[in-house]
């Protein structure tokens, strides 16, 4: 073969290549612009499918439901999962009709973790009540346990508390806040449930498990909580005296009480804002010992708190202005002149001379 010839073959060899570069850009740009409409046709007619009266809802199930089901699912997975009532209801009428479940339980057994994803945001439109969701909570892939969470119902993770009290105790933070979420979200349901969790002595997921009870604010759980305040921990302490705060019960008050003596700043603060929030008699002559605190912290929530409490509280912060203490008087001052700007109304002349 001459050179010329060679040349020849070789610029050849690079217009065909060429040729076909431009061919598959062109026929991936078709693909493209065809799944965009696709998806454009998705999203009008799941509008009309979720949000329209039932009337026009009828009238677009069946389009819908024709539609290929990769791009219906893809569109379907990019809504809000957090979508419920009429509309939640309308989606699980069409993946049971349409056999769109039947296609999601397919993604959950795949070998290829982005499917299993795809089907841990999707089970929720699975109503079947023989259906396994527990399996994804409990997949080897944190994103699909965090998904599988995220995307219950409440009545689907009412039955699925024990498993997700479980992923409490996960390494990862994204399945372990996405387990708190649902947890808050099924409410007092499940103060039985998390007694018994905080009672486990094996168990290990203890803050987050308190963050929880803390949330909640449940009367119930003071028994399990008593012990946690006694605990080598400042964290657990501190998350300890939040929930007693907020969910009160009998004993509450005495134990607030107690942790105020406590050597950790954080936990006597946490203290002083559970009995903040119970607003019983007793908070007011307890919170009112803590103004000459050593931490500037502490004494600023008793400020608060006996601010928030009323003229009681308001009594006790004013025998502070001539306290030998210039930290309790600063902080007396600060926290009145507050009030007075806010109300309009000035400090009785008399107390509120400066110490000398």
């Amino acid at each position: 073969m001459s050179a010329e010839q060679g040349f020849a073959l070789a610029w050849g060899l690079v217009g065909i290549l060429m040729v076909a570069f431009v061919g598959l850009g062109a026929m991936n740009d078709l693909r493209m612009g065809l799944v965009g409409r696709h998806r454009d046709q998705v999203l009008r007619e799941l509008a009309i499918l979720l949000f329209d009266s039932d009337l026009e809802a009828e009238a677009v199930h069946g389009r819908v439901g024709h539609l290929p089901k990769r791009v219906l699912l893809d569109v379907i997975q990019s809504l809000a999962i957090d979508m419920e009532g009429e509309a939640c209801h309308r989606l699980q009428t069409l993946a049971r009709t349409r056999g769109l479940d039947r296609h999601i339980r397919r993604l959950g057994r795949s070998r290829r973790w982005r499917s299993r994803i795809q089907a841990a945001q999707l089970q929720y439109l699975i109503v079947d009540p023989g259906y396994d969701r527990a399996r994804l909570l409990g997949d080897p892939h944190r994103l699909c346990r965090a998904r599988a969470a995220e995307s219950l119902t409440p009545e689907q993770a009412t039955e699925l508390i024990p498993e997700l009290l479980q992923l409490l105790g996960e390494p990862h933070k994204i399945v372990r806040r996405a387990a708190k979420d649902q947890l808050l979200a099924v409410g007092d349901v499940v103060v039985p449930y998390l007694v018994d969790f905080l009672e486990d002595p094996d168990n290990s997921a203890v803050i987050d498990g308190l963050e929880v009870a803390a949330n909640l604010g449940d009367a119930r759980l003071i028994a399990p909580l008593t012990k946690f305040c006694r605990s080598q921990e400042p964290n657990t302490r501190t998350m300890a005296a939040t929930a007693i705060g907020l969910g009160g019960g009998k004993g509450a008050a005495d134990l607030l009480t107690d942790m105020l003596s406590d050597p950790e700043p954080a936990v006597r603060v946490a203290a002083i804002r559970g009995l903040e929030t119970l607003r019983i008699e007793r908070s007011v002559s307890s919170i009112a010992r803590c103004p000459r605190d050593h931490s500037w912290a502490v004494r600023r929530a008793s400020g608060r708190a006996l601010d928030l409490l009323g003229p009681s509280g308001h009594l006790m912060l004013r025998r502070y202005l001539n306290d030998q203490d210039p930290f309790a008087r600063g902080m007396a001052r600060q926290v009145l002149d507050a009030r007075a700007t806010q109300t309009g109304l000035q400090l009785v002349p008399a107390l509120a001379g400066r110490h000398r």
